[in-house]
């Protein structure tokens, strides 16, 4: 059943097959006129810029775009690299500058607290020294009564 049909669409496929074969032979020639009728068209235009046909010309604008696309993606990249690099150290600033905010606050309450005990002791200093003193004049007024006493004793 298969063979039989395959055998059948055999001449269909042969006569597709010449209908392709005559239409590629038609575009083929069809191309021709045309790329002569645009070296007419182009001629002056290629002998002024230097080159031997517009498909040469069209090649080499086509190699300039792609450089330039190419240059302005890598340009691009590099903005876009350089962007976040910029927001990455921003935010780093940022934090540092927070955390030394934070260390000073911090460092500030601390020189509160040392300068309140430095005040502290001093006033237990000043009255320390106060009553040394005051046990110093006791001393001696009770060295002096001693040394009466010993003269007294001795004489």
């Amino acid at each position: 059943h298969v063979e039989r049909e395959l055998k059948q669409l055999v001449p269909d496929v042969k006569k597709a097959q010449n209908v392709h074969s005559m239409l590629a032979s038609c575009i083929s020639a069809l191309q021709s006129v045309i790329d002569k009728a645009e070296h007419g068209i182009f001629a002056s235009f290629c002998a002024k810029i230097g080159v031997g046909h517009i498909r040469e010309y069209e090649e080499r604008q086509l190699k300039v775009v792609e450089k330039e696309s190419q240059a302005r993606l890598r340009y691009d990249q590099q903005i876009a690299r350089l962007t976040h690099q910029s927001q990455f150290e921003e935010e780093q600033l940022q934090l540092t500058q927070g955390c030394l905010a934070t260390t000073q606050e911090e460092e500030e309450v601390k020189v509160v607290e040392l300068e309140e005990q430095k005040r502290v002791l001093q006033e237990e200093i000043t009255s320390g020294q106060e009553t040394i003193a005051k046990l110093r004049g006791g001393l001696k007024a009770l060295n002096e009564t001693l040394d009466e006493k010993t003269k007294t004793v001795e004489q």
